[in-house]
This record gives C-alpha cells, structure tokens and sequence, in this order.
C-alpha cells in the first residue's frame, strides 16, 4: 500500500525521464512526474530505485541490505498504480537502469 506523505515540504517533484534527456513537451509533461520525498528521489534519480507498473519498489542489488535498512528502504515499498502514460515513462527508466537479465 503507498505510503500518503502530508509534509509538503519533505517532498520534490522528481522526473521521470531526466530533465537533460526529455524534449520540451516531455519536461512539461505532468505523467513525467512523480512527487517523492528527498531520499527517494535521490536514489530514483541515481537508478538505484525504480518502480513497477503497479507502483512496487524495485531496489537495485548494489544497495547492501545495512544500507537498505539505514535508508528505510525494503520490498513492500509502493508508490500506487502508474497510469499508462507516467508507465510509459517509467517503462524507459526501468530498461535504462535495471535491464531485463
């Protein structure tokens, strides 16, 4: 279940697709964005994280499982059901950053 966050400040506006790999129309794009708190951010933009289409945490193996836990961080982390348009966002940052095996 997503965690809902009322501390507005605690939260960015990330992108999805990087702001430098975006034409115009995507940095505009509402569906290219996703609101997440600082730490989060940080690593999605790192692509240490990334997310499923239902919205599931997928974590990188290079966080150690100290670090996992130092950065609240674990596998029932979700932030809701992507729509098909922020999906397809999404769907290049997954490729880009946790390619199929």
């Amino acid at each position: 279940m997503p965690i809902r966050l009322t501390m507005l400040s605690a939260i960015r506006a990330s992108h999805i697709l990087p702001w430098k790999d975006a034409t115009s129309a995507e940095r505009l794009d509402p569906n290219n964005g996703l609101p997440l708190v600082a730490t989060i951010d940080a690593l999605f933009d790192a692509g240490l994280i990334s997310f499923q289409q239902d919205g599931a945490i997928i974590i990188s193996d290079s966080i150690p499982p100290a670090e996992r836990k130092r950065l609240s961080i674990h596998a029932g982390m979700a932030i809701g059901e992507l729509s098909p348009k922020m999906e397809r966002y999404m769907s290049q940052h997954r490729l880009k950053h946790f390619p199929p095996k």
